[in-house]
């Protein structure tokens, strides 16, 4: 975010899909429509749709459908989330979980190295090449494109760009992969980003 990353979901204590009734978001957790994050003006240019949106205790997010750089139905996906309270990283650590950030500056970069190294590559699969950016949203933010190879002799891989912002107690990412031949590069991945929430993503 679908393009969920692997590391912060699998910990999170509490998730529906659908109707957020019953929940307790964490303090500083934005509670607002997280698919409203990419207005329907820049949903329109991409022939975006949305396909599914989560809440949980410690983040929400939505996903979308959408077409980006000619190739269509692309995952974007979007996440906020803030860091897990003491009581419960203890509790995660306990289940099996290494290293549970507990303030905001250790879980940020928590979210960029998982942009940098995504921990769901499988065996035969590597990271070909990373590029980060630093850029102007929140008080933090970089943007990360990494090309996965699979290993597979017909060369396919994937081309993953991610945004990361830290604003506050909460991180955000917006990210979106590309599976096909079609590649981007940080000045092109940047501007499709800055179009998508340029009017509504921290302001």
């Amino acid at each position: 975010m679908t393009l969920a990353v692997a590391g912060v979901l699998t910990w999170t204590v509490v998730s529906t899909y659908g109707s957020s009734s019953g929940l307790d978001p964490a303090r500083g957790l934005p509670t607002d429509d997280p698919c409203a994050v990419v207005d329907e003006q820049a949903l329109s240019r991409m022939d975006g749709e949305v396909g599914s949106w989560h809440t949980t205790v410690y983040s929400n997010g939505c996903n979308w459908t959408v077409t980006i750089a000619d190739e269509p139905d692309v995952d974007l996906y979007f996440r906020r989330s803030v860091p897990m309270s003491e009581s419960d990283a203890e509790r995660a650590e306990d289940r099996g979980s290494e290293d549970v950030p507990r303030d905001t500056d250790e879980f940020y970069e928590m979210i960029v190295d998982e942009a940098t190294d995504p921990s769901y590559l499988s065996d035969g699969s590597s990271v070909l090449d990373t590029e980060e950016r630093a850029l102007r949203y929140g008080d933090e933010s970089v943007l990360v494109l990494t090309e996965v190879s699979y290993g597979l002799s017909s060369g396919a891989g994937n081309q993953r760009a991610t945004l990361v912002v830290r604003e506050g107690d909460v991180v955000s990412q917006l990210s979106f992969t590309l599976y096909s031949e079609t590649t981007v590069d940080a000045d092109e991945a940047e501007d499709l980003i800055t179009e998508m929430v340029a009017d509504s993503f921290f302001e």
